[in-house]
Formats: C-alpha cells, structure tokens, sequence
C-alpha cells in the first residue's frame, strides 16, 4: 500500500513539472537491496541443527577404594592413575546392573546398583570419606545408563570429567577422542569448570532396541577439582527426542537376534541310575560363518 502512494506521489510531481521529489532517508533504508550472505552462512543455514539429549539418569556403583599395584611409586614404572583404567575390577561385557543388584568392586565389598539423577546430564560423586583428601588415595564407581532407542540411529556421546574415566557400549569399549577445550553438551553453564578439563566425544551407532552404556570413573585425589562427569548425546538435527530414551530399567523386549542365537538343545540322554542327562547343546557362533578351510 505504501510504495502504491509512494508511486502516485511521483507521477503529480513529474506531471506537474517539478521534477523529482527527493526520498526522506528512512524510506531509502527501507528499500535498500539486502547484503549478499556468504557461502558459510547458507551452508549453515541449510545443515540441521545438532539435539543435544542429557544423559540424566544413572546407576552408581560404589564408590569404593581403588588399590593400587604394587611399586606403583617406583619412577621407573611409569605408572599414571589413568593405568587403572586398563584393568578394570568387573568385565563390562557381563554385567547387567540392576537397582538393589550386588556386585563387588573388591574383596569384602558389599556394593549395590542405586538409581541417581543427574542435573542437566552432571553427576557428582563422592570419594570415600578418610580425613585428608590425599591421604584418602583414588577411588572407583561405576554409572550405568540403558538408551532406548526405536529405530537405528547415529550419534555422538561427550563425556566431560577432571578424573580419568572410560567408556562401554553393549561391553565394547568406546573410542574416546579429546576435545580441545569446553565442556560436554548437557552441562550446565554454571558448571565449575576449567579450559584444560577432559572433554571426549565417541561415535555411536544403535540399532532399535536397548543398549547399556557404562562408564568407569576414578577419583584422582591429587585433582583439585570435585568428581563430577557430565555425559550427554549429540543427535542429528532432524532426530526427535523420543527416538532415544534414557532409563535405569534393564528389561527389554525379545529381539530377532535373541530368537536366531539362542542356544539349541538337540537331544537328550538319561543315565543308567536316572540321575543324570546328557544333553546335546549347539550355539551358532557369527565368526565360524565366515571361516574358510
């Protein structure tokens, strides 16, 4: 309607032999070509948007004493705290933590799985109490979370923590990458942090179903900053947040594969005393169906 006046106006002033009318300065503003955008900008105008998914929900083994090898103080073992994440106190690939569930890190212990909430996908954890913060030594704990998801899907998971910690996947480790500087995604920004915290992000592909993630953390005392562990997933843009759910909840549907891989009995022999049998048991093994002689 404006530029409709602003037309009519022009033509009486050309009509009426005054010639150009002059434009006030808000109108030249207003119809000025806008600037050309950049190839950067189109680009990330045109890729989606990373969702970021707390991982907010866990359950906490321990913590409890983490002991050391022996000559662990001799400077020619060269032996650094992180080394105990190699030698981890429970297999990853046969556990299945469950609340109320016990499972022993060391000799005597008596710990169980016990659901926790994590703030904005950060948990804090507490060493065990002795006094000195030194003197106390490192300690150890597990966190394990289920990811439910409802169909395959790619994504990335950060992990931010100033202790030495590891990752598991279905009791495959995670390849873990070091980040630069920052924090995990998740995180809030109050968050006591500091540029030269660890920040380590991992590729992860899920197929429909539940999947275990487990992290091992250990407490360094001679580390200043508190034992937290912040731990989120980064999805595709176009993903929505119900594709993947985050539970303490171990149970799970029946799969294809638990249908094709469960064991077979075959056959079945009674003893001569009737207290025994000898059962015929076969497993399908992926590996043997590609061995060639």
């Amino acid at each position: 309607m404006k530029s409709l006046v602003l037309l009519a106006v022009l033509l009486l002033a050309f009509s009426l032999g005054g010639g150009p009318v002059p434009l006030p300065p808000s109108t030249l503003a207003q119809t000025a070509a806008p600037e050309p955008r950049t190839e950067q900008e189109e680009r990330a105008d045109a890729e989606p948007q990373e969702v970021v998914l707390p991982v907010d929900s866990w359950l906490q083994l321990g913590p409890v004493a983490a002991p050391l090898p022996a000559f662990h103080e001799a400077e020619q073992k060269g032996f650094a705290l992180k080394d105990l994440l190699a030698s981890a106190p429970l297999a990853p690939d046969r556990l299945a933590p469950r609340a109320g569930r016990q499972d022993p890190l060391i000799p005597g212990d008596r710990s169980v799985w016990f659901a926790v909430k994590a703030d904005g996908g950060q948990i804090i954890l507490k060493a065990p109490a002795t006094g000195d913060r030194e003197e106390a030594g490192p300690a150890q704990a597990y966190l394990a979370a289920y990811l439910d998801g409802d169909r395959w899907l790619k994504c990335d998971l950060r992990i931010s923590s100033p202790h030495p910690f590891a990752a598991y996947l279905d009791g495959e480790k995670i390849d873990l990458t070091e980040q630069e500087t920052g924090t995990a995604d998740g995180e809030p920004a109050d968050a006591p942090a500091t540029e030269s915290e660890p920040f380590q992000e991992g590729a992860l592909k899920l197929a429909q179903g539940k999947h275990l993630l487990l992290v091992y953390a250990i407490f360094d005392p001679q580390t200043e900053d508190p034992w937290r562990l912040a731990c989120s997933l980064s999805l595709p843009g176009q993903t929505p947040l119900a594709a993947v759910a985050v539970t303490t909840d171990p149970e799970r549907s029946v799969g294809i594969h638990d249908i094709l891989d469960a064991p077979r009995i075959g056959s079945a022999a009674l003893s001569p005393d009737g207290k025994l049998v000898a059962v015929t048991l076969s497993e399908i093994w992926p590996c043997l169906l590609y061995t060639s002689d």
